[in-house]
């Protein structure tokens, strides 16, 4: 009796041992993590910052350029050019692609590897090193010979090495964590099969371009294959109609069959609040690198536009759209933080919410369908989107029950504040002093790009309005529902 009774004080105790090691080795594991992921919050703020900072050589690559001028960017009037632009597209459209998903897949990894931390640190450091090959890239690639540029298509092959080399590492892993979901190896081959296929396709495509011409570093003049594409696309024949569409059908197949990963786990629930208000992390990254980019934007000069003390009084006007902002943002601050005006009800904060960005967002638009002055429209996209995306932040953060449909138009909204940013700031870099560029201001369209942004960025505003509208009547459908329910067991009684 006395020996088992020491059994079992033995077994008691290696119990209690083990539960200290498992807590310790976790809480080991979350500040591993949050090391790893504060080291790349700063990597990708110092990217993304000084890539901006210096757009006009790296994103515009105005090396490349004839004059080495923005003023010809964009510009595909002669074949020349139109090569030039082709190519600085081309190496922008790849650099960009793998910098943001090596380091857009870095955050998302850390997320689901909180557990697994110090077995995903190889894979960690070959995405962040896969990140600065692009950036680096950005700052010293310009070669003007396709048969050269086209060479930079080999990092996608990269990518999709070290990202092959990932799933499977995460297959085994997860099957062991999460076996339900990661029982059937057949998701898996899909996706990586299919992955696999439109990097070849794409890096196979570019090269059978330039071998199929009069000179390889000649695009599109005595090109096959650039004759066969356009011929395509601008004669009008059923037998082209059909090519298209197919192409089409085809395309978003293989797009879709090669994310079918995250269908699986979106389906499953996977991606819940908490993944989501991760990625925000990340969003507010990117508004950080926009934002000091922004201040430095304001050093290109626009002598005909100055603002003076001598102004006409409708710039004036137009930039009390900034202080309108702001007074909004302080009324809102004070709201949401103030006790006396503590929101009792979720949806009443919630209501708040989709008000204040709606008429940040309305007036914003409208003061840019009529203002022409680009200081004037930089000083009010500035102010007026850093409130709403800070205000959505805040948010975000204040609420702990929020849904996750909300979550999601949150994050749209962010963005789509962000890609306003965006544009403006490289509206403003094109049309500077010794560029003269109005790419985003002239478009065969009655509304030009920057409008168009604020315009889709109003409607999803409306859009969250619109949720929160419909969030309240089925809430008094189903609070009415029961109450009618209620009274028909008391009737019955």
């Amino acid at each position: 009796m006395k020996q088992k009774q020491i059994d079992s004080n033995n077994i008691n105790q290696k119990l209690i041992y083990d539960d200290e090691y498992s807590i310790k080795n976790q809480q080991k594991n979350n500040i591993f993590n949050k090391v790893l992921k504060y080291l790349l919050i700063v990597i990708s703020l110092v990217f993304i910052t000084t890539l901006l900072i210096f757009s006009e050589k790296t994103l515009f690559a105005n090396k490349m350029l004839l004059s080495n001028s923005l003023n010809s960017f964009f510009d595909f009037s002669s074949p020349r050019n139109q090569q030039l632009n082709f190519l600085i597209i081309y190496r922008f459209f790849i650099l960009a692609f793998v910098l943001f998903y090596s380091l857009v897949k870095g955050f998302a990894n850390l997320y689901w590897h909180k557990v697994t931390i110090k077995k995903y640190i190889p894979f960690y450091f070959l995405y962040l090193l896969l990140s600065l090959a692009s950036y680096t890239l950005f700052f010293s690639y310009f070669k003007i010979l396709p048969s050269k540029l086209f060479a930079i298509s080999f990092i996608l092959i990269a990518l999709y090495i070290i990202n092959f080399s990932y799933e499977i590492f995460n297959f085994l892993i997860q099957r062991k964590t999460n076996p339900l979901l990661y029982k059937n190896k057949n998701i898996l081959i899909i996706s990586l099969t299919f992955q696999g296929i439109l990097t070849i396709l794409f890096v196979a495509i570019s090269f059978v371009w330039i071998n199929l011409g009069i000179n390889k570093d000649i695009l599109f003049v005595g090109n096959k294959f650039y004759e066969t594409i356009r011929d395509i696309l601008t004669i009008k024949s059923a037998s082209n109609f059909v090519i298209i569409v197919l192409t089409f059908l085809v395309l978003i197949t293989f797009i879709v069959l090669s994310n079918i990963k995250f269908f699986a786990l979106l389906i499953n629930k996977k991606y819940d609040k908490f993944y989501l208000k991760n990625q925000l992390l990340f969003l507010l990254v990117l508004f950080g690198a926009v934002f000091i980019w922004i201040l430095r934007i304001f050093a290109y000069k626009h002598n005909n536009e100055n603002i003076s003390i001598g102004s006409s009084k409708a710039t004036w006007i137009y930039i009390f759209q900034s202080v309108f902002a702001i007074v909004v943002f302080i009324a809102y601050m004070v709201v949401s933080f103030q006790k006396r005006f503590e929101m009792k009800s979720s949806f009443r904060s919630w209501l708040n919410l989709a008000i204040v960005q709606i008429v940040l967002a309305l007036s914003l638009l409208l003061t840019t369908l009529f203002n022409t002055n680009s200081i004037v429209s930089l000083i009010n996209v500035a102010v007026t989107a850093t409130t709403q995306i800070v205000i959505l932040f805040v948010f975000a953060k204040q609420n702990k029950n929020i849904s996750l449909l909300l979550l999601i138009i949150i994050k749209l909204a962010i963005i789509s504040s962000i890609l306003i940013f965006a544009i403006i700031g490289f509206n403003y870099i094109l049309t500077a002093d010794g560029n003269e560029n109005y790419l985003f201001s002239i478009i065969k369209s009655r509304m030009n790009i920057i409008q168009i942004i604020l315009l889709l960025n109003f409607s999803i505003a409306f859009i969250m309005a619109l949720s929160l509208l419909l969030k309240f009547i089925l809430a008094i459908y189903y609070i009415r529902k029961l109450n009618k329910e209620n009274e028909y067991e008391k009737e019955r009684q």
